[in-house]
């Protein structure tokens, strides 16, 4: 009787066991049909459902719900699932890919010093030119061209990842002779004539609004001090003490905006034309999780 009863407890459980493993499954196969749809965060949803179901993290679930937070782009959040796959997996190859896509999220949120910082933790194995070209690219978009060149330009090596290395190293000293606008200058030209510094910026609505504007405010004060009417006059150059602070302020912000804008323009053409990112599109691809079969 004993045995039996230990019999059918062992088989419900087994049934049990196989039901459960197989909804897991189902679970995992839905997220991934969602993350193929673009709907990261009903992956995300499933992906976590996966883990509490299965009753232990899985690093290649994790790593879904890391790239799924990428995808959206929210890199905080991203940056935090890889950190922890990568500190709880040291060695191997989710480990380093997730170490990667973390410089990847840190490069995205425009901490490019501290993405190099990770790259920088890479096993010597995976020092080649091609993570040389990673640091060199995170300098550059840091505005460090120097530094960008003389680490490329230091490789010692042959192939084709050495040749491109060495050819960016040219193509980086163009960014020092970029066309630029000085913002003391454009602050200068405004302070002397309201205006005149947005033209110089090339902002001629800008331009033409502050000139007015500064005109419209020092008339009206001069007026009213003329016709003896001392509040309208006062108010009048008090508005005019503001519209003239801001348009030198505009002046020299919108110089700083076009510098950022052109050099923005050229390093995203460049990395373009190069195929330069931080993460390789391998490892944005979801990974195999042991046992479980993608079913589309």
């Amino acid at each position: 009787m004993n045995k039996l009863i230990l019999s059918v407890t062992v088989f419900l459980g087994a049934v049990l066991f196989a039901e459960e493993s197989g909804a897991s499954s189902d679970v995992l196969r839905f997220g991934d049909y969602l993350y193929e749809k673009g709907e990261y965060y009903r992956a995300i949803t499933e992906y976590e459902r996966y883990q509490f179901l299965k009753g232990s993290p899985d690093a290649a679930v994790s790593y879904r719900i890391g790239l799924s937070y990428y995808m959206g782009e929210q890199y905080k959040n991203a940056s935090k699932v890889f950190e922890s796959v990568h500190l709880d997996n040291p060695g191997s190859d989710v480990g380093r890919d997730s170490l990667l896509m973390l410089a990847d999220c840190i490069f995205q949120s425009g901490e490019y010093r501290r993405a190099a910082m990770h790259l920088s933790t890479l096993p010597k194995a995976d020092t080649s030119a091609k993570i040389a070209i990673k640091l060199a690219w995170c300098d550059i978009w840091d505005g460090s061209s120097d530094d960008a060149g003389e680490r490329l330009n230091g490789l010692v090596g042959e192939g084709d990842d050495y040749d491109v290395a060495r050819d960016l190293a040219g193509r980086f000293k163009e960014y020092d002779d970029l066309p630029s606008k000085s913002p003391g200058f454009a602050a200068f030209l405004s302070a002397v004539l309201p205006g005149a510094g947005q033209l110089y910026d090339g902002r001629y609505k800008d331009a033409g609004i502050s000139f007015f504007m500064n005109g419209l405010m020092l008339w009206a004060a001069i007026e009213g001090f003329n016709n003896d009417q001392e509040v309208a006059g006062s108010f009048a150059a008090f508005l005019e003490v503001g519209f003239y602070a801001g348009n030198v302020y505009n002046a020299a912000s919108s110089a700083h905006k076009y510098n950022r804008d052109v050099r923005e323009k050229y390093l995203k053409n460049l990395g373009i034309e190069y195929g330069i990112s931080i993460a390789e599109d391998s490892q944005k691809e979801l990974r195999p999780v042991l046992g479980v079969k993608k079913s589309f």
